[in-house]
């Protein structure tokens, strides 16, 4: 979880810094392997925005 409270004011920085010690990216030649949730949801994110940064750069829209 990654987000922001506002307490008094200010912002607070709030998540779990296990957030970014996951960032495993799964390559084709790995799928053999065995990886937690986090990881295949952190590969996967990253996938998808890779993806639509690429493709709002052609000028299209994604929505």
């Amino acid at each position: 979880m990654l987000g922001f409270d506002i307490i008094d004011g200010k912002y607070k920085f709030d998540l779990q810094w296990e957030y970014f010690t996951v960032s495993t990216e799964i390559l084709p030649e790995n799928y053999h392997l065995e990886y937690t949730d986090e990881e295949i949801l952190f590969s996967f994110n990253d996938a998808m925005y890779q993806l639509k940064k690429i493709y709002t750069r052609t000028g299209l829209q994604i929505f």
